[in-house]
């Protein structure tokens, strides 16, 4: 691997660093609360996951068996460039941290898709993406305009499929079309519907973005039929030290199975401009208790008995009716 054995290879993983750090200090209300603040991800719950799925290495392609890639996807997106970030992100994950998914035989060959992934840490950012890719897709995706700005990778993301999304602009309706053009235009989309990197004390999923329910019912009504929504979750990256990662720690991602929302798309042709609002908060509300449910099974712990994190409030609040029960509940 590029950065492994040698001295400037440490100046590279250095300068790595750096970025992460910077990335983390970015302003936004409130700060991530740190590593001790959670425990590592054990192997013996690596075990216990490994027993009920299948884990694959998402740094490597095709880690679920043979697929057939998205070469006109792939060819439209820099592919050039695109590879050569691939390339240095798995080399940088498989150097810090040991890396498992499941779930990723679900990803589609073709056609639109909806990623809705955790933003616990940063990793969030990056295993989703070099998953994907891995799986032969080329996602788009909806992130904050700051990321274009990072040090030695932001042109990068810009190259590809990155749509920067300049925050408290007041262009959310305008955020939302962009989001559904690239849906209705064949393409799969990621989006990180917290917004920003968790503030939950114990770094759980905290209150997402109405976007996400907005752009998946509105890309739907447009295109006629449901449009696939994943939620993919990541733990375990929570307990690196960005400066010292060794020894590795675990890293595990669930892309989970596709949300059926089937029945808030029943009467769609009678919605008027936009999809109700009850529909949207709906939906918003089932994708945040399901990936705080996927959480729960990777972490191996319980979701706080008290409720979920609000951002706005920066307090803990119980779960609203909407969106069903949360497991924990029952």
């Amino acid at each position: 691997m590029w950065f492994r054995g040698t001295f400037p290879g440490m100046l590279r993983w250095n300068r790595w660093a750096v970025v992460r750090a910077t990335i983390e200090t970015m302003a936004s209300k409130g700060k991530p609360s740190p590593r001790s603040a959670v425990s590592p991800l054990s192997d013996a719950q690596v075990e216990r996951l490994a027993a009920r799925h299948t884990l694959v290495d998402p740094t490597q392609y095709y880690p679920t068996g043979p697929r057939t890639p998205n070469q006109p996807e792939i060819d439209a997106q820099n592919p050039k460039a695109t590879k050569r970030l691939l390339a240095g992100v798995s080399g940088v994950f498989r150097a810090s941290c040991k890396t498992k998914a499941w779930g990723l035989e679900q990803v589609p060959e073709t056609g639109p898709f909806i990623t809705a992934a955790s933003h616990i840490t940063m990793f969030d950012v990056f295993v989703p993406m070099m998953s994907l890719f891995h799986m032969g897709r080329r996602p788009r995706y909806m992130a904050k305009a700051e990321m274009a700005k990072w040090p030695l990778i932001g042109k990068w993301f810009q190259l590809v499929g990155m749509q920067p999304v300049q925050r408290h602009s007041g262009k959310a309706k305008q955020i939302e079309e962009t989001s559904i053009d690239i849906l209705t235009s064949g393409r799969p989309l990621t989006v990180w519907p917290e917004g920003t990197v968790t503030r939950d004390p114990k770094k759980w999923v905290m209150s997402i973005k109405e976007g996400v329910g907005y752009i998946a019912l509105e890309s739907s009504r447009r295109l006629g039929h449901q449009v696939p929504l994943y939620p993919a979750v990541t733990w375990g990256a929570a307990s690196i030290n960005h400066w010292w990662p060794w020894p590795r720690k675990n890293v595990v991602m669930c892309y989970d199975h596709a949300l059926d929302y089937s029945d808030l798309l029943a009467d769609m042709d009678s919605w008027g401009e936009e999809p109700p609002a009850e529909a949207v908060n709906e939906l918003m509300w089932r994708v945040l208790k399901r990936m705080n449910t996927v959480l729960e099974e990777i972490r191996g712990e319980q979701f706080p008995a008290e409720g979920y994190w609000d951002y706005r409030s920066m307090s803990r609040k119980p779960w609203p009716e909407a969106g069903g029960p949360f497991p924990a509940e029952k």
